[in-house]
């Protein structure tokens, strides 16, 4: 009769345990569902490239450049101008903080009015890693030249 009053006290304690969790959950559950896409969001970090139907491209975080903040997505309509102007879209933040996926509207509004455009990341302000705005235009420089020599190699082979 020992042997079942201890699985029984061991069960109780789960139960309670549950009970809480799904309690606090209810309670908070826009912390937990905000907590859950934040996550998820920050685990969205690897190259993908997406094609529609009428031969639109989406590409997510291209590297620019060998520091890990170094990326950009690049949204190209299908049908627009070859001489037309991209939107480069820079992320606000003092410069230090902040990163493209908040910028993420902006840019599938412009993609919605086919305009195409890029969604950059850059390495913040730092003084002990020497990071100045030096270097952040540095970024900008290499976002807009890598982009450039994607599009001389898309003429070069059309």
């Amino acid at each position: 009769m020992e042997k079942n009053h201890l699985l029984e006290f061991n069960f109780k304690p789960k139960f309670h345990y549950i009970y809480s969790m799904k309690k606090l959950i209810l309670k908070y559950h826009f912390f937990v569902l905000g907590l859950i896409g934040f996550i998820l969001n920050s685990c969205n970090t690897k190259f993908r490239v997406w094609v529609g139907t009428n031969n639109e491209q989406k590409i997510y975080n291209l590297k620019y450049g060998e520091h890990k903040k170094q990326k950009m997505d690049v949204f190209l309509p299908s049908h627009y101008p070859e001489n037309s102007p991209v939107v480069l879209i820079v992320h606000g933040g003092a410069w230090k903080y902040g990163r493209k996926e908040h910028m993420i509207q902006i840019q599938k509004m412009l993609f919605k009015n086919n305009i195409p455009s890029i969604n950059m990341n850059y390495r913040p302000v730092s003084t002990s890693k020497k990071i100045t705005y030096r270097e952040q235009l540095s970024d900008i420089y290499a976002v807009i030249e890598k982009f450039n020599s994607l599009a001389q190699k898309s003429r070069t082979s059309a």
